[in-house]
């Protein structure tokens, strides 16, 4: 997922980007400090010498997230903009993110979870420990019901763009094993709390999580890449159409035709189409220049 964030920040530095894909380079950055902290947790917080640091780092980097992403979504998912969403919708969202982020810190500075690193937070019976789970759990339910519903929207309304459909779907599954993991993370807490193992229940709804999290870099990973693919398919076509009067010209007036590598040949086909075109032009340019004098 580094690997990811690296080359959209490439991308997005080579192709001088709008600040929505901008904004989707720096949630990407964040998505992927959420994923490191979920997988690496317990390392992370040997490193840092901080017990159970990584419960807190997943939630504020996932709120970090959240609003990082807000004008990609407003963008991307244009079918909500359309019904309605401003603004001012946008900036509730970062409201309450923002006092859902400050909560978990005061929660997780008042609970149990400092002494020592915990198999599983279910060892802390603590109220403030509980709250900390349930308010930090619901808030990313609410979060994975709206991207749900506007991902389903924003599908319907994007017939003509097949990347953004893709992207969608897999968003739309961000939201689907999110929800299933969260309810089952949930159902742990509430049957097992005590517990200093994970139960069967546990682990599938940590299972669900990896998922989710991979669901989301494809969306958010795809559509770049998607275009990318279909320019060049359509480029081919036009290289297709227009090669056998290219040929011609490169028998006819070799002078014209501007060398590519084979890499930019291999790569690029939209470059090549453009350079077969502007060499028909001048062709029939000096055609006409020739007819003319």
């Amino acid at each position: 997922m580094w690997l990811s964030v690296g080359w959209r920040a490439w991308l997005t530095w080579r192709d001088q980007a709008p600040p929505e894909r901008v904004s989707l380079t720096v949630a990407l950055g964040f998505f992927a400090a959420t994923a490191t902290a979920w997988v690496f947790g317990r390392e992370l917080n040997g490193w840092i010498g901080v017990p159970n640091l990584s419960t807190l780092v997943m939630r504020v980097t996932l709120g970090a997230c959240w609003i990082a992403a807000q004008p990609f979504v407003a963008r991307f998912l244009h079918a909500r903009v359309e019904q309605g969403a401003t603004p001012r919708s946008r900036r509730w969202v970062i409201v309450v993110t923002s006092f859902m982020m400050a909560s978990s810190v005061l929660l997780w500075g008042l609970a149990s979870l400092h002494d020592a690193e915990l198999q599983t937070l279910d060892a802390a019976t603590d109220v403030w420990t509980s709250l900390f789970i349930f308010i930090s759990y619901a808030w990313v339910v609410v979060l994975l019901g709206e991207l749900m519903i506007a991902s389903a929207r924003a599908f319907f309304a994007m017939a003509n763009d097949p990347a953004g459909r893709v992207s969608a779907v897999f968003l739309w599954l961000t939201g689907v094993l999110g929800l299933i993991g969260i309810a089952l993370l949930s159902l742990e807490r509430i049957l097992f709390v005590g517990s200093h193992e994970p139960s069967a229940i546990g682990r599938a709804g940590s299972a669900f999580m990896p998922a989710a999290a991979a669901a989301t870099a494809l969306g958010m990973l795809c559509v770049p890449a998607l275009e990318w693919a279909l320019s060049q398919v359509a480029a081919r076509r036009q290289i297709r159409t227009l090669k056998p009067d290219w040929l011609a010209v490169c028998r006819e007036r070799p002078e014209l035709i501007v060398s590519l590598g084979w890499w930019t040949r291999l790569l690029d086909a939209p470059l090549l189409a453009e350079r077969m075109r502007i060499e028909l032009d001048d062709a029939v340019e000096l055609a006409n220049r020739a007819r003319s004098g």
